[in-house]
């Protein structure tokens, strides 16, 4: 069965994996800033502290792995929104 694309709505970016120190919280707040009518779906464990909060960025729990596609099918990009260091 082939996906279907997002639908025309709002701007939907996600990010599925291990939610740890290292997303780039600077850079998800620019891209909100810059798009008022965009959220950001984080989905996935949080390691240590979740990130601070931020207006329109979702932090979700974790998925079974078979249900990612679906857990993610109203998004229209997916990020790997992390700050670039020795680990990324």
């Amino acid at each position: 069965m082939e996906a279907l694309p997002p639908s025309a709505g709002p701007l939907v970016l996600a990010y599925f994996g291990t939610i740890a120190p290292w997303p780039d919280t600077e850079a998800l707040r620019a891209v909100i800033a810059a798009c008022p009518e965009a959220s950001i779906r984080l989905i996935g464990p949080v390691d240590g502290a979740a990130p601070a909060p931020i207006e329109r960025v979702a932090i979700e729990p974790p998925w079974p792995h078979d249900a990612l596609a679906a857990a993610v099918a109203d998004a229209h990009a997916m990020l790997l929104p992390f700050r670039v260091g020795d680990l990324t």
